[in-house]
C-alpha cells in the first residue's frame, strides 16, 4: 500500500484554533532524514570528548539474531512487519548506503480522542531516550508505505504497551522491539521502522502466568488460531454439552464392573462413568483379573490438551497453549503434569446419579497401604495419612450424602465435621477421628471458617507467649486420600474463603461434582 498525499490537502478547516501537540504531528510528513538520527546510527562507542566516527555502511542482519549472531533459545520470533516512510528532500547521497540498528529505543504515543484508543505517532530515540524522530502512525498524513498489514504494526505496539504494564512479570514474557534503516531508492530517501514481536519461552508449568495481556490475547487470535475456535457462529448448549467428554458407550469393560461392597446395582450408563472415575485416578477396572487395577501406561507422544503445534519466523517449531498463554519448544514437562492430575469433574444432569457414582469409586478404589506420614512439599510439613475422603457440600447436600450412604454402604464409617469453632470434642479426637474414617463430610461454611486456622492468618507476634497453642485446622493436617467438592458451582468466581481453602487442602484425587458446569450470563461464545 502506498500513499502519497500533499500536507496541504489535510490543513485543519478550523484556523482560528490553535493545534495540540498531536494535532501538530500529525499534520506533518518527514521531510528529511535528521542529522541526529543519521549521526546515531552511524556513531561507534566513543571515549568521552572523542567526536563521533565517520558516518559508514551498516550491514543489516537478522532481527532475531543475538548480537554474536546465534538465534536464542530463550524465546520465539512471533511477527517481523515494518513500515516505510519517503522523504519530500533527500539527503544521503550514496545509492548503496543502508544504515540501520536494531533494538532503538523508542516510545509510542496512544490517541486520548480516538475511541478504539490506536497509537498516534511513534518516535524513535537515542540511548539516552533523547527524541531523534516522530512518526505519525496515520496512512493519511504521511508519505507511508506499510509494507505488511497495518493490523501487524499496530499489534506489535500493543505488545510493546502491555509490556510496558506488566514489566515485573517474571515470565512469558511478549514484548517488541524496533529497528530503523535509512536507504536511498530511487533517487529518494526512505526510513524504514521495523517491529519484531518476540515471546519468552515457558519451560515449567510452575512458571505459568495466572493473567493474560490483552496484547497476548491479540497476538494468539492473529497469529496462532485455535483449529477448534475459529467459527464464529453461536453456539447452542447442545453444542457445550457434546464437546464435553462422554464415556465410550461401545466399552465392553465397564459393564463386568462388580461392586460387592455397594447394596445396589448400578446401571449401565452409571457403570461406565464408574470406569471413567477410575481411570481419572489412574486404575481401572480388568476384564483379566475381575478387579480394580492400576492403568495402562499413558501415552508420552502426544502433545498436551490445548497445545498446538506451529512455527515461528525463523522456521523453528514450538507448541502453543491458549489455556496457559504460553509458548514452548518441549510440551513434555505440561504432558507430564498433565497426566499427573487425579480426579476431574464429574457434571451430569440432576437425577442421574452423581451420589452413587462417587460412592461406588470410594468402595472400589482405595488408598493402598503407605507409612504413617507423608512430607508435603508445599507446607514443608509431615503430613499424618488418611484413607478417607472429604466431602464438602451446602448443609442441605451434607445432609442427603449421609443418607445415601447409608443406604448404598452402610459399612463405610462417616464423620460430620462441624468445624474448630464448633467441636464439642478435644481436637484428639477429631483427629482419631479423621484418621480412622471411610469418609468426612463438612460444609463451604465451615470450610471457609477455618481459614483462620491456617497459615493464612499467620500468629501475631506478641511481647509474651501465649497460654495456649493456636489450633491448626485438623483439614489441613491430613494427606487426604480424595477430596470431593459437591455442588462446586458455589466457589466458581475460586477467590472466596471457601474456595482458598480449598485449594490448600492436601489430597491425592481432587473431584468437583456438579449438575451447572457453567453459568450462562449471554452467548457461549462470548
Amino acid at each position: 500500500m502506498n500513499v502519497q498525499e500533499d500536507k496541504a490537502d489535510h490543513d485543519d478547516d478550523d484556523s482560528s484554533s490553535s493545534p495540540s501537540p498531536e494535532d501538530e504531528v500529525l499534520s506533518s510528513s518527514v521531510k528529511v532524514i535528521p542529522d541526529e538520527l543519521i549521526d546515531f546510527l552511524t556513531m561507534n562507542k566513543n571515549t568521552p570528548g572523542e567526536p563521533p566516527q565517520k558516518r559508514r555502511k551498516l550491514m543489516t542482519r537478522s532481527r532475531s539474531e543475538a548480537s554474536d549472531g546465534h538465534v536464542s533459545d530463550n524465546y520465539i520470533v512471533v511477527k517481523q512487519s515494518s513500515m516505510e516512510i519517503r522523504c519530500t528532500d533527500t539527503k544521503l547521497t550514496s545509492n548503496d548506503t543502508t544504515l540501520s540498528k536494531q533494538k532503538v529505543r523508542f516510545e509510542c504515543h496512544w490517541s486520548q480522542r480516538s475511541e478504539k484508543n490506536e497509537p498516534s505517532h511513534i518516535t524513535i530515540q537515542d540511548d539516552n531516550g533523547k527524541p531523534l524522530l516522530t512518526v505519525p502512525l496515520s496512512l493519511e498524513f504521511t508519505l507511508m508505505s506499510i509494507l505488511n498489514p497495518f493490523d501487524d504494526v499496530l499489534i506489535s505496539l500493543a505488545v510493546a504497551r502491555d509490556a510496558q504494564k506488566h514489566a515485573r512479570q517474571s515470565s512469558s514474557k511478549l514484548w517488541t522491539e524496533v529497528g530503523i534503516s535509512l536507504l536511498k531508492r530511487d533517487g529518494s530517501d526512505y526510513i524504514q521502522i521495523d517491529f519484531t514481536i518476540k515471546w519468552e519461552v515457558t519451560t515449567h508449568p510452575e512458571l505459568i502466568q495466572p493473567k493474560k495481556t490483552d496484547a497476548l490475547l491479540k497476538v494468539l487470535s492473529a497469529y496462532f488460531p485455535e483449529p477448534n475456535t475459529t467459527n464464529l457462529e453461536l453456539l447452542s448448549a447442545q453444542d457445550f454439552y457434546k464437546s464435553a467428554h462422554c464415556p465410550d458407550p461401545n466399552d465392553e469393560v465397564p459393564a463386568l464392573i462388580e461392586t460387592p461392597n455397594l447394596k445396589s446395582t448400578l446401571y449401565p450408563f452409571q457403570k461406565r462413568a464408574v470406569q471413567w472415575l477410575l481411570r481419572r485416578e489412574g486404575s481401572e477396572w480388568s476384564r483379566e483379573t475381575g478387579s480394580v487395577r492400576e492403568s495402562q501406561p499413558q501415552r508420552t507422544d502426544q502433545l498436551p490438551i490445548s497445545f498446538i503445534a506451529a512455527t515461528d519466523v525463523e522456521g523453528r517449531s514450538f507448541y502453543v497453549s491458549h489455556l496457559f498463554g504460553i509458548v514452548t519448544f518441549n510440551p513434555s514437562p505440561f504432558l507430564e503434569a498433565e497426566q499427573g492430575i487425579k480426579g476431574g469433574i464429574l457434571a451430569e444432569e440432576m437425577g442421574l446419579g452423581k451420589t452413587i457414582e462417587m460412592i461406588a469409586l470410594l468402595t472400589l478404589h482405595t488408598r493402598p497401604n503407605q507409612g504413617p506420614s507423608i512430607f508435603n512439599p508445599f507446607s514443608g510439613e509431615d503430613l499424618q495419612i488418611t484413607n478417607a475422603t472429604l466431602i464438602i457440600s451446602p448443609p442441605s447436600i451434607s445432609k442427603q450424602w449421609i443418607s445415601e450412604i447409608k443406604t448404598h454402604a452402610p459399612h463405610l464409617k462417616v464423620t460430620y465435621y462441624q468445624g474448630i469453632k464448633n467441636q464439642k470434642v478435644p481436637h484428639t479426637n477429631t483427629m482419631e477421628d479423621f484418621a480412622t474414617s471411610d469418609i468426612v463430610i463438612t460444609t463451604y461454611a465451615v470450610l471457609a471458617a477455618e481459614i483462620n486456622f491456617t497459615h493464612l492468618n499467620p500468629e501475631r507476634v506478641l511481647r509474651r507467649e501465649p497460654k495456649y497453642e493456636r489450633p491448626k485446622s485438623p483439614l489441613m493436617q491430613f494427606s487426604w486420600w480424595r477430596v470431593c467438592l459437591d455442588e462446586a458451582q458455589m466457589v466458581e468466581s475460586g477467590v472466596s474463603k471457601a474456595a482458598t481453602v480449598a485449594r490448600m487442602i492436601p489430597r491425592i484425587n481432587a473431584w468437583a461434582i456438579t449438575g451447572t458446569p457453567i453459568r450462562l450470563r449471554g452467548p457461549l461464545n462470548s
